[in-house]
């Protein structure tokens, strides 16, 4: 039986709906991200404070946890960000939907395009965090790997300088060797005169 239908009530209701149920999943997704993000960020700042061939890493913990609190930002309301740019009339799919004039259809209709539409937004909502966590990885470890090698570039300067050090003592050792010889020989050539001179 076909009826009036007012499109604009149910497009309205569907956006409540996606806006509730997409913050529901957003702060679900969030809160098993954040345990993951939060251990990470405890080993981080243990390696952080740890010291390397006399140096800290000094990764810039303050970004990573902007980072992070954009991420939730994001995740919060995604879904119902993403379900909402389908749910207006404009969009093709939807369109052809409400020209249905049998309600009942039309709702039936309705009711696979949100939860597909819900779905889509879902998965992509996995790609992006799954991007953006793989992404603040990367981040960390250019982070970690350039702070090593300037640890690195510094051991090797100390060791470089350390071992320059041994050659210069070794250096003053024999030049003071020599000398002791130099001493040594001259005593040795000083006692043979007072010898000879005793001995007249």
């Amino acid at each position: 039986m076909a009826t009036t239908i007012n499109t604009s009530n149910e497009l309205a209701d569907m956006r409540e709906k996606a806006d509730k149920e997409g913050r529901k999943i957003g702060d679900e997704a969030f809160e098993y991200i954040n345990v993951y993000m939060t251990q990470f960020i405890n080993h981080l700042e243990k390696i952080n404070d740890g010291v390397y061939g006399g140096k800290k890493l000094n990764i810039d913990m303050d970004n990573v946890r902007h980072d992070i609190e954009e991420l939730k930002n994001t995740v919060k309301n995604y879904i119902g960000d993403k379900i909402n740019t389908r749910l207006v009339k404009t969009d093709p799919e939807l369109a052809l939907i409400l020209e249905e004039r049998n309600d009942t259809k039309r709702k039936s209709r309705f009711d696979e395009f949100y939860a597909k539409v819900h779905r889509d937004a879902v998965r992509s909502l996995i790609d992006d965090i799954q991007d953006i966590i793989a992404g603040e990885f990367v981040i960390v470890e250019k982070q970690i790997r350039s702070r090593i090698t300037e640890v690195n570039e510094s051991m090797q300067q100390a060791q470089k300088e350390y071992e320059e050090a041994g050659k210069l003592m070794e250096q003053e050792g024999n030049k003071i060797a020599d000398k002791k010889t130099t001493y040594m020989y001259q005593i040795a050539v000083a006692d043979l005169l007072s010898d000879e001179l005793k001995r007249e």
